[in-house]
Order: C-alpha cells, then sequence, then structure tokens
C-alpha cells in the first residue's frame, strides 16, 4: 500500500546516446524546453499494451539542484484500462466503498522524477536521475516513455545525420536508456559481509490484539533465515521468498547486514509487491519525507516533494 507521507526514491543513471556511427552525441538540455512544452500540451504520453496502458510526462519544469546545478523536474503518470478500481473502507465499522469513475477514466498511479542536466564527467551521454518507486512506474516503462519524447521532438525539428557506412541521410533518433544504480553498501556486503535473517511484516489486523483498547499493535513480524541452495544466488533466493511473502499477506520485508569488522551494519526496507524487487533491494535507494502528504496518483508536480528529492542530490 502506497504511503502518505514517505515514498521510496531509486538512483538511476539517465543515458542519452546517438542512433548510429557518425551521428552527434545528444545533449539533454538542448530537448528540455520541447519536452516542457508537450507536457503542458498533454502530448507526452505512450499508448502500449494494445491500448491497455498510457504513460505520460504529466508535468514537467526547470529546477536547481542544491549545488547550483541545472536539472528537470518531472511528473510521470500511468493509467492503466485493467487496473482494478480504488476502494475506501471505514476504519471503526469495516464498510467499504467503491470509488465511481467518470467516463474514460482509468486507474492511475504517478511517479516524480528529477533529472540533473549536467553531465557525468566520467561517461559521455550520462546523467543523474532520482526516480520515485511505483509499481508499473520502473524502468523499462520509464524508458520506453521517454525514448519515444525524444524521438518526436528530433522528428519535429527535422533532425537528421549521415551513415558514414551508406552515406544516406538517417533520421536522428536519440537512444535513452535508464539503469539504476547499484548500493555501494550492498554491493560489499555481497562481496565480503554476511547477511542476517530477513524480517518480513504483516499490516493486517489481529482480531484478539487490534480490537483490544489496551493495545496499540504496529507491524506483526516473522523472521526468516536466508540459506540459498547450491548453485543460487542470494538474490534469487531473497526475491523467490518475497514472492512467498507477498502470497501470504506480508506487504513488506527488511534485509540486513554487516560488513566485516564494523558493529553496525545496514538496511534495505521494501514492498514485497514491486514488479522488480531484485532491483529495488540492490539499489541506491532513499525514503524521501513531505509532511503534507501526497495520493497515489498525484494531479501534478507537487513543490514539498520535489524539493524533498533535491535535497538527496549531495
Amino acid at each position: 500500500m502506497v504511503d502518505v507521507f514517505d515514498r521510496w526514491c531509486l538512483f538511476c543513471d539517465f543515458e542519452v546516446h546517438a542512433p548510429g556511427e557518425g551521428a552527434p552525441q545528444p545533449l539533454l538540455d538542448d530537448y528540455v524546453d520541447p519536452l516542457i512544452a508537450m507536457a503542458e500540451a498533454g502530448t507526452a504520453k505512450r499508448v502500449f499494451e494494445n491500448e491497455n496502458r498510457v504513460t505520460r510526462i504529466a508535468g514537467a519544469r526547470r529546477v536547481t539542484l542544491p549545488d547550483g546545478a541545472p536539472a528537470i523536474a518531472m511528473l510521470i503518470t500511468l493509467g492503466d484500462r485493467r487496473g482494478a478500481d480504488p476502494a475506501f473502507i471505514h476504519f471503526d465499522e469495516g464498510l467499504t466503498r467503491d470509488a465511481e469513475k467518470l467516463d474514460g477514466e482509468v486507474k492511475g498511479v504517478g511517479a516524480h522524477c528529477v533529472v540533473s542536466l549536467v553531465q557525468d564527467p566520467q561517461a559521455v551521454g550520462r546523467y543523474r536521475m532520482f526516480l520515485e518507486e511505483t509499481r508499473g512506474i520502473g524502468r523499462t516503462p520509464v524508458t520506453r516513455l521517454f525514448g519515444s519524447v525524444l524521438t518526436t521532438i528530433a522528428e519535429d525539428r527535422g533532425e537528421r545525420y549521415v551513415n558514414q557506412r551508406t552515406g544516406r541521410q538517417n533520421k536522428f533518433r536519440p537512444i535513452v536508456e535508464v539503469h539504476p544504480r547499484r548500493s555501494r553498501e550492498m554491493a560489499a556486503a555481497l562481496d565480503e559481509g554476511s547477511f542476517l535473517p530477513v524480517d518480513l511484516f504483516d499490516t493486517s489486523a489481529v482480531p484478539a490484539f487490534d480490537e483490544n483498547p489496551e493495545y496499540e499493535v504496529r507491524r506483526h513480524v516473522l523472521t526468516v533465515k536466508v540459506k540459498p541452495a547450491p548453485g543460487r544466488t542470494y538474490r534469487q533466493a531473497v526475491s523467490d521468498l518475497a514472492a512467498t511473502a507477498r502470497d501470504n499477506g506480508y506487504d513488506r520485508m527488511r534485509v540486513s547486514w554487516r560488513l566485516p569488522g564494523q558493529q553496525r551494519g545496514g538496511t534495505s526496507e521494501m514492498s514485497t509487491d514491486l514488479a522488480d524487487l531484485g532491483t529495488a533491494l540492490f539499489a541506491h535507494r532513499e525514503l524521501v519525507h513531505i509532511e503534507h502528504g501526497l495520493t497515489e496518483c498525484a494531479g501534478s508536480l507537487s513543490d514539498e516533494f520535489v524539493e524533498a528529492m533535491m535535497a538527496e542530490f549531495v
């Protein structure tokens, strides 16, 4: 279940490359203003899966990171015709109420992201990206959405280049790739550290405890020791554990590790319903907190959330 005040966000490498040999290296900043204009016009979108899903850049604007570097903040949304309708439940009485949709509306979720416009000095075409972790708006949908939008911009501007092999004029279509950045601590733990038992959390009600006014139950915890079978990796074993946990009512899990010579270790906590839990577990993630909260699918960029995300660019 999506939290109102706290959202996990994932650091990624946002890469933009030339489409072929002889093509000039594109600069992301050159595409920002047309992208913002497309977002404002409602045309920065991609329809896929037999027209059952649509991703779009619903809002975008230029921002400045704490170190003075230029960046772009965006709100990405996903509309899904096959997504289950939302419902509400009365906290005390347990009665449920379905939310009625208007004609043309579908189930929606949203994710904020911030992309630095300064290239990585060690890698041409690579930019730092911070993406809100939302089920359905992962690496692949985001990559294809930006690839589609940047290609549209290039085509509208009539951008072409000469293919050095054929000598012909080809359309310029920027190649976009998004890759999660690996957690350095987790990488070190895999190489030389040790992992502690995994904690699974279940937030569903237990009448004997939850209905007693003298008790206040926060989370129910199940601790599992993970020992990968021969030929299996720790990542594979934990990913399978997450699937088993999800199917049995455990909605969150926490993995803890300890490095040699260190008394205190590290932890990584995530939802068990993430589409790519392996990415969430081993990537560099930060929990971003805001005071006023967010809906599951924001209608516009949240200034407070964008500011909180940019504060992590240190």
